[in-house]
């Protein structure tokens, strides 16, 4: 006859060994559903490797030419996405300045001070966190 604590010990057993199959399940079910999204993550990168930026810089010259082609097909169809941007804050332009006294114009002098403000704001933390990168090093 078996006392209370070999049955609390029996059921304990037979959850943890629940526990482990139920784990095993859930692990081989895991890696049969990777398997396919492993080939669509592959078949996504290769597409979107053909279309990187930095695609004419790839060492095969078939990549390097396939990356030319697509860069003047890309100056063809819009000549306008070429042209260097330059900054707001190097640019000299004459701030709107509202002096009509109509509620747009001062809306758009306002948009326009806050637009340069933030350009110049977000210059001077790239300038502070190269800074500090650089004191880090050296």
């Amino acid at each position: 006859m078996k006392s209370e604590s070999q049955d609390f010990y029996a059921v304990v057993l037979l959850e943890i060994r629940f526990c482990f199959a139920a784990r095993e399940r859930k692990k081989e079910r895991a890696s049969q559903d990777m398997v396919p999204r492993m080939r669509e993550d592959l078949r996504r990168t290769s597409r979107t490797h053909r279309t990187d930026k930095h695609a004419h810089l790839a060492k095969s010259k078939k990549q390097r030419q396939r990356a030319a082609k697509a860069l003047r097909k890309r100056a063809l169809q819009n000549p306008e996405s070429l042209t260097p941007k330059v900054p707001l804050y190097e640019q000299s332009v004459d701030l709107p300045g509202g002096g009509d006294g109509s509620l747009e114009a001062a809306k758009e002098a306002g948009q326009a001070r806050s637009g340069l403000t933030k350009a110049m704001r977000d210059k001077r933390r790239k300038a502070i966190k190269e800074d500090n990168f650089l004191r880090a090093m050296g």
